[in-house]
């Protein structure tokens, strides 16, 4: 502690950029970037990763601008890098909440929104609870682990000020990142989406052969039934599923690194 109250001009102006950049990533992750968790909480969280980090970094980091407009150039390149990796991990997140937002408006549930902490909108009920539960099997699996293991590699892979921000990285966000949103999204909810499909053409056959039952109310309360019945019964399957996405988290993650390396 007295090591760091005695830093140099030179260290300061380093930590600060190394500060910067794991705030970036903090401040969008799930479970510290929702306006919920109080910023002095969120500012201690990326202070203390900061510090741990600072001893074992890599000489070759603290090559800094000798300007103080290189300064500032750089000091916004380290927090939009901490920002790119925080969206990118953000994106399984997103596609359970979208799985979510299916099943609750294939239920029935589409009128029946909340506001989520983090955006501050409105999102579907069952979005963030499958949003909720995503987050839980993070840490549960060592997400975070990752998340910190990714952020001290990236001082190996892209010393400060360093970043280079080439096509690959926005064609890699627009095509795959997205593009997992939908696919992960659709691939967990289908089974409830299948089975209520089958419900509405197994109502509809009871429309055309009983036509005096009230069918609207009856398949209003049948999709709710089974609609929560598969929730229930997929809810222990998202361990597995959310333990596959985060090594696939992993390989992304290395691999957006590699992009904005300048090697």
């Amino acid at each position: 502690m007295n090591d760091f109250i005695l830093f140099t001009i030179e260290q300061w102006k380093v930590f600060i950029l190394v500060l910067l950049r794991v705030s970036g990533l903090l401040f969008l992750m799930p479970f510290l970037g929702a306006r919920t968790i109080p910023r002095q909480v969120q500012v201690a969280f990326a202070l203390i990763i900061s510090i741990l980090l600072f001893p074992v970094l890599p000489q070759k980091i603290f090559q800094i601008p000798d300007t103080l407009g290189g300064y500032f150039v750089g000091a916004f390149m380290e927090f939009s890098l901490g920002v790119l990796m925080g969206a990118a991990l953000f994106v399984y997140f997103t596609a359970f909440q979208m799985a979510g937002y299916l099943i609750g408006t294939s239920i029935g549930f589409a009128l029946a929104n909340v506001i989520d902490p983090l955006t501050q909108q409105q999102s579907s009920i069952f979005g963030q609870l499958f949003f909720l539960f995503a987050t839980l099997i993070f840490l549960m699996v060592d997400g975070h682990h990752i998340m910190i293991r990714s952020l001290a590699q990236t001082f190996d892979l892209i010393p400060l000020g360093a970043m280079v921000f080439r096509k690959s990285v926005v064609d890699m966000f627009s095509a795959h990142f997205f593009g997992t949103i939908f696919i992960v999204g659709l691939r967990i909810s289908a089974p409830v989406l299948v089975a209520l499909l089958l419900a509405s053409i197994a109502m509809g056959f009871m429309a055309r052969t009983v036509p005096e039952m009230n069918i609207f109310i009856i398949g209003f309360a049948l999709r709710i039934f089974v609609g929560f019945f598969l929730v229930i019964y997929l809810v222990p399957h998202l361990a597995r599923i959310m333990g596959t996405l985060t090594e696939q988290m992993d390989r992304d993650l290395s691999t957006l690194l590699r992009l904005l390396s300048p090697t």
